[in-house]
């Protein structure tokens, strides 16, 4: 999940504007956000 979660950070650097998005594994409850 954390590769996932830098490449999705690269994502929303790369836009020149404000991009967020939220994540949630169902199957281990784990959540990241930005």
């Amino acid at each position: 999940m954390r590769e996932l979660v830098e490449r999705l950070d690269a994502l929303c650097d790369a836009v020149p504007f404000h991009a967020s998005w939220y994540l949630k594994d169902v199957a281990t409850g784990a959540r990241a956000d930005r």
